[in-house]
């Protein structure tokens, strides 16, 4: 091949590889496209079991407030023995449970917020099995539902519940294990 022949077919080459269709974006790149959220704001309220974001689990009502610029009347009463909140600068179907103006538990109900694993509302049983293996404990619950409880270690004093109507998560919660274990809801 002439000197002039390499120069084509290199030139040729270069105009068909700029022409052909793009790589698939990662899942990540994708949910950024379609919400117009970066990945920095999707982990930004990432749950684990002592945490949502920058609200931990033992914070006081008053330091909660603070880090999320309420004042706490935006919040809750103070003083009720249980009381479940709805912060409004909190991600939609995100609920705090605080006892003793404590926070205890998060729990939510939203596909929007996920673990720090990235596990959330939604996602297959199966894939929590695989995701947590060995941290790991599965109990049954009526007619095919299962409730999926993470910690690590397994005697941690905080745990992920996963509620799953044996296939799906539809809900779960993280906080203190006494009161995530827990089934018992108090009032609103």
């Amino acid at each position: 091949m002439t000197p002039r022949g390499a120069v084509a077919c290199a030139l040729a080459a270069s105009l068909t590889a700029s022409c052909a269709p793009a790589a698939p974006r990662a899942d990540s790149t994708q949910l950024a496209v379609a919400t117009g959220e970066t990945r920095s704001e999707r982990t930004r309220w990432a749950v684990s079991p002592r945490h949502i974001g920058p609200v931990r689990i033992g914070m006081s009502l008053d330091s909660i407030a603070s880090v999320l610029g309420l004042i706490v009347t935006d919040i809750t009463p103070r003083g009720r023995m249980c009381a479940y909140v709805r912060p409004p600068n909190l991600p939609a179907g995100v609920s705090l449970l605080f006892v003793h103006d404590t926070l205890v538990r998060v729990d939510v109900d939203s596909t929007d917020v996920l673990t720090e694993e990235g596990v959330g509302v939604g996602d297959s049983e199966v894939g929590l099995l695989v995701r947590y293996a060995g941290n790991i404990r599965v109990e049954a619950h009526g007619v095919g539902s299962h409730t999926l409880h993470v910690s690590r270690p397994s005697n941690s004093t905080y745990v992920l519940t996963f509620e799953t109507n044996g296939n799906l998560v539809q809900r779960y919660k993280a906080g203190r294990r006494s009161v995530t274990q827990a089934a018992a809801r108090c009032s609103a």
